[in-house]
């Protein structure tokens, strides 16, 4: 199975409030990326990805970052993720004593060979009224929105 390293892992938090608890999960689907499957097995694969299940997930990493005070930014060691399979991301914390997390549950944002080596970054920001985390690899960048959820392990 291909993997890349991911040398670092950097949380920015660019909200008014500091962040608790900050917490990362990472999961490799048992969906192959389109660089390791046929054109038709990629895009015809229907299979629901669930983090919090764990529904078609091979494995996950869970990394502690910790807390983020606000305007302020945290750096972590990284990991190995896989290049052969999708990757899916959560990105959980606690803010004004309420629990924040990313508003769904398969949050696609794939590595790949060109990011071994490289740093995940992860800004956290106002987008209106809205969260909006912002994550960016050396292959691209994708983004994700967050939602208050009454406790930590809310599947909402």
């Amino acid at each position: 199975m291909s993997t890349a390293h991911l040398s670092t892992i950097s949380v920015r938090n660019k909200v008014q409030y500091d962040m608790k608890n900050v917490q990362l999960v990472y999961a490799a689907s048992y969906k192959l990326q389109s660089q390791s499957a046929l054109a038709t097995e990629y895009w015809f694969d229907w299979r629901v990805v669930d983090i919090v299940t764990k529904q078609n997930i091979d494995y996950t990493i869970e990394k502690n970052i910790g807390d983020i005070d606000s305007k302020c930014d945290k750096i972590s060691d990284g990991f190995r993720c896989s290049t052969y399979y999708r990757s899916y991301w959560q990105l959980s914390w606690q803010m004004n004593e309420k629990f924040y997390k990313i508003n769904k549950n398969s949050a696609q944002f794939n590595v790949w060979d060109i990011d071994d080596r490289g740093e995940l970054e992860i800004t956290v920001l106002n987008e209106g009224d809205q969260i909006r985390l912002d994550f960016k690899l050396p292959s691209g960048n994708a983004y994700f929105y967050g939602k208050m959820y009454d406790n930590p392990i809310s599947t909402e």
